[in-house]
């Protein structure tokens, strides 16, 4: 048999080991983990024994929760607007300075300024809250209605303060 006899066997053999590796690289990187985070929206008041520096007196907080295997970095966070746009509204959280890594397993407390957060959205209605990852994947969270009837402030924030209706 003659090197010119294999030159087809080596072709063959050639392309089906490389769609083989191909095959096998599209099955992994499917399979490899990505970022998986729940975010959620709630309320905050006179939680002084909690935090250290005398405490926070209102606040709108975004607990982001990290559930699987990777450590993943919070890059943006805030609040879909209510109108039919739907922008980012995008807010800076102190006690918390992002971009932050957040481990496997660990959770991220964003706190946003009670005053700021009602300027932009009607804490009275339901608002979503929204997480961007440094690898621009966004989580967002339920709709939740963050003050309820019958409580304190309920009246004053069915509305934002700086309320421009959209054309």
């Amino acid at each position: 048999m003659r090197i010119g006899d294999l030159i087809p066997w080596l072709a063959v053999w050639g392309a089906i080991t490389g769609t083989l590796a191909l095959g096998w690289q599209i099955w992994a990187r499917r399979r490899a983990p990505r970022p998986y985070l729940k975010v959620e929206l709630g309320m905050m008041a006179d939680k002084h024994l909690m935090f250290g520096h005398g405490g926070i007196i209102d606040a709108v907080l975004i607990q982001v929760t990290n559930l699987g295997p990777l450590s993943v970095k919070v890059a943006g966070a805030g609040f879909v607007s209510q109108d039919s746009a739907k922008r980012r509204l995008h807010f800076v959280g102190y006690g918390v300075e992002l971009p932050q890594e957040v481990g496997p397993q660990r959770g991220l407390p964003i706190l946003i300024e009670y005053e700021g957060a009602r300027k932009a959205i009607a804490l009275s209605k339901p608002v979503q809250a929204w997480v961007r990852t440094d690898t621009d994947e966004e989580f967002l969270s339920p709709a939740t209605q963050v003050i309820r009837p019958g409580a304190n402030g309920y009246e004053d924030n069915l509305t934002p303060t700086m309320y421009q209706p959209s054309r």
